[in-house]
């Protein structure tokens, strides 16, 4: 599979939901919820970001991945740059739900994207967006 041979790159918010010790990335990690009285659940991923609550604050690169038995994807391993002695001698091992909250951009060699990927990332005419509050939206 060329996906395991080639890294993709990706910028995510760091700050939430990571032990660095144990190298885990996951958005059940903590019960954040629970001690702050906060219902982060009841906040939109868009709202999250207008409100500046989630930022992509770190570039990392994913390296392989875990698939379950139906073959979608359910784990990462995360390659950082913060050194050895963080996660597994380096590397983490990110959720698919921890992506779905935290990851913002992601970029790949074209050669490792399937024909269905590059037929959705393809556009003959792209819109420009003059701000991230286009792409997001409002609140």
């Amino acid at each position: 599979d060329k996906r395991k041979k080639t890294a993709i790159y990706f910028a995510a918010d760091v700050t939430k939901d990571v032990d660095t010790d144990s190298g885990v990335m996951d958005p059940r990690l903590f019960k954040t919820d629970e001690k702050t009285g906060v219902r982060t659940e009841a906040i939109s991923r868009k709202g999250a970001v207008n409100a500046g609550i989630n930022n992509p604050v770190h570039a990392m690169v994913i390296v392989d991945y875990e698939i379950d038995k139906d073959g979608n994807i359910v784990r990462f391993k995360v390659q950082n740059s913060w050194g050895p002695r963080v996660g597994k001698k380096g590397y983490m091992s990110m959720s698919i739900e921890w992506f779905y909250t935290y990851v913002f951009e992601a970029a790949m060699v074209r050669s490792v994207a399937s024909p269905h990927e590059i037929s959705e990332w393809q556009e003959e005419n792209p819109t420009v967006l003059e701000s991230a509050e286009q792409f997001y939206g409002p609140g």
